[in-house]
């Protein structure tokens, strides 16, 4: 009989990511159908919620008529794209290589390792972010391993039964790490990680009163 030799990895990190896009499908199942990602970010931080890393990326190669259409949410122009932006081979061969970096390191020791899911933080995470960036990995034949148990600022306010909205929640909870712009991309990612922060020292504090 033989025994695996698999190591099981425990989480160390989590992953926030928001992403700004051409748009969203409200008609079908895949909400990615028709539309691409523009701009994202991902940062990583330890259980803590301290920031390690992050990267910031821009996808040059997405349809013009629908980025003028999606402008006027997230900011970003064509002149930005020209400037900064990559194109979708290498846009998406970043992300691999950053996630690969934090999550995937080689164990020089042991050529049998299973490393947990990647856990995300992030808001609507699970219907919106996570959609759009597995797709665009699954497109270039990149299957990553994300858990489906997130840590989705959506959540959070879902027991306020419509009482307070996203921007109330950040008001309360997510401050402004470094006088970033709202609109910035890195930025919501930031405000993601300090909620979970903040509840967490709550809880800390409040409940097992540590």
């Amino acid at each position: 009989m033989s025994t695996s030799t698999f190591k099981y990895v425990k989480e160390k990190k989590y992953l926030a990511l928001h992403v700004d896009t051409t748009g969203l499908n409200f008609d079908g199942y895949d909400v990615t159908e028709g539309f691409d990602i523009v701009a994202i970010c991902l940062m990583v931080c330890d259980l803590e919620f301290n920031v390690l890393d992050h990267v910031v990326l821009y996808n040059s190669t997405v349809n013009e008529s629908d980025l003028q259409n999606s402008t006027q949410y997230h900011g970003i122009t064509r002149a930005v794209l020209d400037e900064m932006g990559l194109d979708e081979e290498d846009f998406v061969a970043e992300i691999a290589n950053f996630i690969i970096k934090h999550f995937f390191p080689i164990d020089e020791d042991s050529d049998d390792e299973y490393y947990a899911p990647i856990k995300c933080i992030g808001h609507n995470i699970g219907t919106f972010s996570l959609p759009f960036l597995t797709a665009l990995l699954d497109r270039h034949s990149l299957p990553i391993n994300f858990s489906v148990n997130v840590l989705d600022t959506y959540s959070v306010l879902i027991p306020t039964a419509g009482e307070l909205n996203l921007n109330q929640l950040i008001e309360i909870f997510g401050d402004d790490p470094d006088g970033d712009d709202y609109s910035s991309t890195c930025y919501k990612c930031k405000v993601f990680i300090n909620i979970f922060k903040r509840i967490r020292k709550l809880w800390t504090k409040k409940v097992l009163k540590e």
